[in-house]
């Protein structure tokens, strides 16, 4: 699920939040089904387990029902634009993410650089001071 949610593998979101809706409840039906069996003794937590397993079946079957309908009534041409739209989208973003990686790899390696240039400059200082001195 967490690679799902960084890395957002398919091209359309409406694709991403599917499968994101279906490991959420396959997650809490694999959790469900552990408290359900003979690991707790308690008879309340098992009938509580028991709604979530039951809520959770049916939450799935509707959202694959849901996402069969919404698939079907848009069609494949308007999928292929929302598709391609999100691709250009996904583009600029990652296009913008590295300018702004590119902006703070120069900040940093000024900011070296003037680090690294203050010694020369109290070497310079010094010479200074000791003309003056000499002086």
């Amino acid at each position: 699920m967490l690679f799902l949610v960084s890395n957002k593998p398919y091209q359309a979101p409406i694709y991403n939040n599917y499968v994101l809706a279906n490991e959420a409840f396959y997650t809490a039906i694999i959790i469900a089904m552990f408290i359900f069996s003979d690991a707790t003794p308690d008879l309340d937590i098992k009938t509580y387990a028991a709604i979530v397993l039951l809520s959770s079946c049916g939450l799935l079957i509707f959202v694959n029902l849901l996402m069969v309908l919404v698939v079907a009534c848009k069609g494949k041409d308007k999928l292929k634009d929302e598709t391609n739209q999100a691709k250009l989208k996904r583009a600029e973003k990652e296009l913008l993410e590295q300018e702004e990686e590119e902006e703070r790899r120069l900040h940093q390696q000024r900011l070296e650089e003037e680090f690294i240039g203050l010694p020369a400059d109290q070497d310079a200082l010094e010479q200074y001071e000791d003309e003056v001195k000499a002086a």
